[in-house]
């Protein structure tokens, strides 16, 4: 597969958002930069994981989401977030209700991890195959392989030499997106906290421009 140059990063799709934001808003936009730091997240008590989404969560006008994960790396509940540019309101309340989850959950970054490599195969014309993707991640003796194609990610895990399992997770719908032409993963939204065995991850869903127009997430128990 052809090497393609990094995409945008998914940050850049909620800032564009809260750059634009009046001075009124000043205070929601930070706490929502500083949800994005954050993610991914994992509470104090190891029982959660927060990602920073572009899942909208179903909720028209919203940019994204907050998707909370349990232990086993089920998705438990998303709260959809909003620009401040374009909603103050529901700015102000969806980013009240993620910061005080994330306040009260002590939550903390995870582990960041290291991009080995990646492939990328762009769907540039109706004619061509379906995008597909892979990308090689570690973190210390753990190495992380994540595929994408045919409508699944393939998540592969071990441990030095030793494999640890491999796991087949369903893409789903791509929300907003009308016209899918590539896929990414981000090591700056990845993480792995290696005494929980969870590594968390978004999968980026891109236009033929190249701009991020959905994520789908991810946690895995890497068990």
């Amino acid at each position: 597969m052809p090497t393609t140059p990094r995409p945008r990063l998914a940050a850049a799709a909620f800032a564009a958002a809260l750059v634009a934001a009046p001075a009124s808003a000043a205070d929601v936009a930070q706490q929502a930069m500083q949800v994005q730091l954050i993610s991914p997240a994992v509470s104090a008590d190891g029982k959660q994981v927060a990602v920073a989404s572009l899942d909208p969560a179903g909720e028209a006008g919203a940019s994204g989401s907050l998707a909370l994960f349990d232990a086993a790396g089920a998705l438990k509940r998303r709260i959809a977030l909003f620009a401040p540019a374009r909603d103050a309101e529901r700015a102000r309340r969806s980013y009240a209700e993620a910061a005080k989850i994330l306040e009260e959950g002590g939550f903390r970054r995870m582990g960041r991890v290291k991009r080995n490599g990646e492939k990328t195969a762009l769907r540039r014309t109706p004619s061509d195959p379906p995008p597909s993707f892979e990308g090689i991640f570690s973190q210390g003796d753990y190495g992380f392989t994540v595929r994408v194609a045919d409508g699944k990610a393939r998540f592969d895990a071990m441990k030095g030499s030793r494999k640890i399992g491999t796991w087949s997770l369903p893409l789903g719908k791509e929300g907003p997106c009308s016209d899918v032409a590539g896929y990414s993963v981000s090591p700056t939204r990845a993480g792995f906290e290696a005494d929980r065995r969870l590594f968390a991850f978004s999968v980026y869903a891109e236009t033929k421009n190249g701009d991020v127009c959905f994520s789908h997430d991810y946690v895995v128990a890497v068990k």
